[in-house]
């Protein structure tokens, strides 16, 4: 089980995951995001970090139905010592976790707004 915490600061739950290219690994904390459909978002800041140089287009939807165009490139993800290949965006902002790397990785995803808990825990 992957535990989080939410920020006093924004009220989000956040939790901790690998976020691996190209042999470095950095555990962000991602917002957990059961809105956002992707794998991973990363600010510019943690790509720095990782080493990513070139990246990619990648057509992605807001919120709002609007197609964005987004940069991105394929890395990998850790959780409990499991790695898997993820699509990773890059771009300004808050870094998130989404519902495909949940589901990539089996995770039910909970969001405990009442008692301010969140947490990952595998069910597959």
């Amino acid at each position: 089980m992957i535990y989080g915490k939410f920020s006093s600061d924004t009220n989000l739950p956040y939790v901790h995951i690998g976020v691996t290219f190209r042999g470095i690994i950095v555990y962000p904390s991602f917002v957990l995001d059961t809105g956002f459909s992707g794998d991973l978002k990363i600010d510019w800041s943690i790509a720095e970090d990782l080493g990513i140089t070139e990246t990619f287009e990648v057509p992605s939807v807001s919120a709002h139905g609007q197609r964005i165009p987004v940069r991105g490139v394929i890395g990998h993800a850790e959780m409990e010592g499991r790695i898997a290949p993820v699509r990773i965006l890059i771009g300004e902002g808050t870094p998130l976790a989404g519902i495909r790397l949940f589901s990539v990785f089996g995770y039910r995803a909970v969001v405990d707004c009442k008692n301010k808990e969140a947490y990952l825990e595998r069910v597959g």
